[in-house]
């Protein structure tokens, strides 16, 4: 099952910015895609497995808390909608 992880810009840059280049958090970032939206908002989307989804979940737990309750709403919305509509 992929999953899209969406986040906006400014939260994505200093998770690349601060995760080690070594760790597979890193390689998973790095596949995000910028996304300008209307209204200039612009987001990065991460299509990952979940496992993967799971991991960059666990980054942001360390690096930005702040941002875990949206970024973990938005992948449990993306599980059900696959469930709904494998």
């Amino acid at each position: 099952m992929r999953i899209t992880v969406v986040m906006p810009v400014e939260r994505f840059d200093v998770l690349l910015r601060r995760c080690l280049p070594w760790l597979p958090e890193h390689e998973i970032l790095r596949r995000g895609i910028i996304n300008h939206g209307e209204n200039d908002d612009a987001n990065v989307e991460i299509s990952c497995d979940h496992e993967e989804a799971e991991k960059l979940l666990d980054l942001v737990r360390k690096i930005q808390p702040d941002s875990v309750p949206s970024i973990d709403e938005h992948i449990r919305q993306e599980i059900w909608s696959w469930a709904k509509h494998p």
